[in-house]
């Protein structure tokens, strides 16, 4: 797969070398190969010879600048087309997986994360496997699909975000379902009620009104498909019929206030899985404890769980700076003209849709940027924000006596 990217990247070098030249692209080799290549310097130093982890980012950097290169190559527009398609079959996916389990099983026994007990465990992940990836993806993806500098309608986002709510349920994971919540009251009052006009933002009174109308019929009937889709899956499928799933469905059809109760548990849970590691981060605060520290240091130490939180992780490996660098590069890609541009001509104010799942789904996910699919999704927002342009020429491929002018 690099050798494949190496190569896109050969025959689109004229456009590499635009791309190359932006703070975005100067911002993710920083962040992602060179900080990291001196903690593994560290990592060596103390004993350990990281190849593998030192080899995937690499191929994250690659991932990044190739999605860079195609969107501004060939387009917004599709990406756009793309994302929708994987939408629907990360869909397909979760929906197979919960009538027909044993297909993913024998799938996951092949993978080399091993995700064979999760899937025996009941959850859907789909052709993703990591039920937790598979949410926050198809959420992630969702928010690609509705920035449609087209018309947007309603009926569209009512089918897709339905479909969304359906597909988060199945996987079982019970912290995507508040971000989806989150994510669909963000997209339903940013892209129909506010909007960018010149430096400003302008709120449509009467459609801001009809935006949280529609938020409260929205969440009634959310609360009702989510107990009837329960009691439908504990009682007609495969995976209702596992006790480890079973019990995951089960929270969401028990009433609300069990909901909360499950829900600030798993919450505690979370943090507790940080408390072996604050000792040992705090003798690192500074410098940190070397690429995939925690692991190591997990596994010296035999300890169950690594921390179920992105942030700290990284303060952990890469020290405390590296994390508000990141937290500084998050709050950089909301401000700017290109921006403003790029969200005036997506029809949807998307930045802080995307930084407010990044957030979420940061501080309840131990493993958010060790994914691939999460740097294509970086190298697109990056792109759209370096160059706009890309949006503005939605649904037309770029001329190419266009193409080299800034």
């Amino acid at each position: 797969m690099i050798i494949g990217m190496v190569y896109f990247l050969f025959l689109e070098r004229v456009t590499l070398v635009r791309v190359l030249s932006t703070v975005e692209a100067k911002w993710v080799i920083g962040l992602v190969l060179v900080w990291p290549f001196l903690h593994f310097i560290l990592s060596f130093v103390n004993g350990y010879v990281l190849k593998r982890e030192l080899i995937l980012q690499v191929f994250y950097v690659i991932l990044a600048l190739s999605t860079m290169v195609y969107v501004l190559r060939y387009g917004f527009y599709s990406f756009r087309k793309i994302t929708l398609l994987a939408f629907w079959t990360s869909a397909f996916g979760v929906l197979l997986n919960v009538y027909s389990p044993s297909i993913f099983y024998q799938l996951s026994l092949l993978n080399a994360d091993s995700w064979g007990d999760v899937v025996a465990y009941g959850r859907a992940g789909g052709f993703f496997l990591n039920p937790n990836n598979a949410a926050r993806f198809m959420i992630l993806m969702f928010i690609f699909v509705v920035m449609a500098p087209k018309k947007f309608g309603l009926f569209k986002f009512g089918i897709l975000s339905s479909a969304l709510l359906v597909c988060v349920l199945l996987t079982g994971s019970r912290s995507s379902m508040l971000i989806c919540g989150m994510v669909i009251s963000l997209v339903i009052i940013l892209r129909f009620a506010v909007s960018r006009q010149g430096e400003g933002l302008h709120l449509n009174l009467p459609k801001f009104v009809l935006s949280l109308l529609s938020l409260q019929v929205i969440s009634i009937f959310a609360i009702i498909g989510v107990v009837k889709g329960t009691e439908f899956i504990l009682d007609n499928t495969q995976a209702g019929a596992r006790i480890g799933s079973a019990s995951r469905y089960d929270m969401f059809s028990n009433g609300f206030d069990e909901f909360v109760n499950i829900f600030i548990e798993e919450g505690r849970g979370r943090l507790e899985t940080t408390e072996p590691y604050l000792g040992k981060f705090k003798g690192s605060f500074y410098i940190g404890n070397g690429m995939a520290g925690a692991r190591i240091f997990k596994a010296v130490n035999q300890i169950e769980l690594l921390p179920h939180n992105t942030f700290f992780l990284i303060a952990f490996d890469y020290s405390v700076f590296y994390l508000i660098l990141t937290l500084i590069g998050l709050l950089f890609y909301c401000l700017g003209s290109r921006i403003r541009i790029a969200e005036f001509n997506t029809g949807i104010l998307f930045s802080p849709i995307f930084i407010a799942v990044f957030i979420a789904v940061g501080f309840t996910y131990d493993a958010l940027f060790n994914n691939r699919a999460i740097y294509v999704i970086i190298g697109a927002l990056l792109c759209i924000r370096a160059f706009p342009e890309t949006i503005a020429s939605y649904g037309a491929r770029p001329a190419k006596s266009n193409m080299h002018a800034r």
